[in-house]
């Protein structure tokens, strides 16, 4: 078990919370005092329920939580709604998640990893916006991070079946 005031050298609390008073530091709760003891039991805590089926998910989300790293934009879009966002999963892949193994132009010829954060998926809907810009105007529209967003909020109705789909894909079957 962890003790996180003999351990203080491990538990690596920043300096001006190791200074803090602490009522209840190096006390079992039955030694609390009755003030102290009803905070304990009526603290409401915050606490969220992350299920999937998939363990390496759900893993990866709580080793990122616990490092601090907060989600890319491409990793934000990977949540979204609507067809395009999983056109995208499976155009770019998702090495870790079976169901999203990835066009062979992302897993073989760019070897697309897991450890690139949505890099590649972001370049393969930055791919389709160009192909749908060239084709709906005759030139190459913007590809920054809000006309990605804008591009995802308008597609979320994205028919992946479509002749311009297969086509801005160019033997793409996922």
């Amino acid at each position: 078990m962890f003790d996180p005031i003999t351990e203080a050298e491990e538990a690596q609390f920043p300096n001006f919370v190791q200074k803090q008073p602490c009522a209840w530091g190096g006390k079992r709760f039955e030694e609390l005092s009755p003030e102290l003891k009803a905070q304990f039991l009526t603290k409401e805590l915050a606490v969220e329920s992350i299920q999937t089926n998939i363990g390496d998910e759900a893993r990866d989300l709580f080793i990122r939580l616990q490092a601090g790293m907060p989600l890319n934009s491409q990793e934000k879009r990977d949540a979204w709604p609507g067809n395009f966002t999983e056109y995208i999963l499976k155009l770019a892949g998702k090495p870790l998640i079976a169901k999203y193994p990835g066009h062979d132009f992302f897993r073989d010829v760019m070897k697309a990893r897991d450890n690139n954060r949505g890099e590649y998926r972001q370049q393969a809907a930055q791919m389709v916006m160009l192909y749908y810009s060239w084709k709906e105007n005759g030139r190459l529209g913007d590809i920054n991070a809000e006309a990605i967003d804008a591009f995802y909020h308008k597609h979320l109705d994205f028919d992946a079946a479509s002749p311009e789909a297969k086509r801005s894909t160019a033997g793409h079957h996922g």
